[in-house]
């Protein structure tokens, strides 16, 4: 039995392996939207631009049969509606595998973006952003960075092992870590921000002016920039500390 199971799984890595040979790549006419969502086997490349554009590209056409998008109430949607053994044919797994990456990469270029949510392993870069309010969320191993940010207003969220790196300036941050997550914004220049992390989690801060800060249950927050206002609450076995 064991044997058949070996024979079985190397024959589907086998086929997987042959339907990755060659990449190709689909256009999808949407607009209209200032959101995005993606979720597993989904790798995600943002800019902002002033047209719409919407790729997919994929080392396996099976992939891209699989994928859903949609648009619905301004956001753009990324899935895959398949069953495991039909992820698993389509490359996506073996492709994570062998590859370190997921099994289709979308480019989006968009003239607005306020909101990003990643989850379930999916991984969204965005570029250089500029805008008035931005909000991200990262949930169970998924994945977020933000390049050369110029915002007013940053929200971030991260749970149950996800990531968060971002980088840039912003007048106001509000970031929630939880569950072993992380968020890296020591290379973001903000002035105020309001700071929680719980369950084992980090933030990395960087805030000129002023900070309220709270950690719990072994979670660790480290501020930089020297802020002169300061209201910090540490609790559980959590930790503040200030780079002064």
């Amino acid at each position: 039995m064991a044997a058949n199971k070996s024979l079985f799984a190397a024959g589907l890595i086998s086929m997987a392996l042959t339907a990755t040979a060659e990449a190709q790549q689909r256009d999808f006419d949407f607009a209209g939207f200032d959101a995005i969502d993606i979720a597993t086997g989904i790798d995600a490349n943002v800019v902002q631009a002033d047209q719409f554009s919407v790729r997919a590209h994929s080392a396996s056409s099976d992939a891209l049969d699989n994928l859903r998008l949609s648009v619905e109430g301004g956001v753009l949607t990324a899935r895959f509606e398949t069953s495991f053994l039909d992820f698993i044919l389509s490359g996506g797994l073996v492709g994570m595998l062998f590859n370190s990456g997921n099994a289709v990469t979308l480019d989006i270029s968009l003239p607005t973006l306020t909101s990003a949510t990643a989850s379930s392993g999916a991984n969204v870069d965005i570029g250089a952003l500029n805008g008035q309010s931005l909000s991200l969320e990262a949930s169970s191993g998924s994945s977020v960075r933000l390049d050369a940010a110029a915002l007013e207003n940053l929200t971030v969220s991260a749970s149950s092992g996800s990531d968060v790196e971002i980088s840039g300036s912003a007048a106001h941050v509000r970031f929630d870590a939880s569950s072993g997550s992380n968020i890296d914004a020591e290379d973001l220049e903000a002035q105020r921000g309001e700071l929680q992390a719980s369950s084992g989690s980090d933030i990395n801060a960087r805030l000129r002016t002023a900070v309220r800060a709270n950690a719990s249950s072994g979670a660790d927050i480290d501020i930089a920039g020297n802020p002169a206002e300061r209201d910090v609450d540490a609790s559980s076995g959590g930790d503040i500390s200030f780079d002064d």
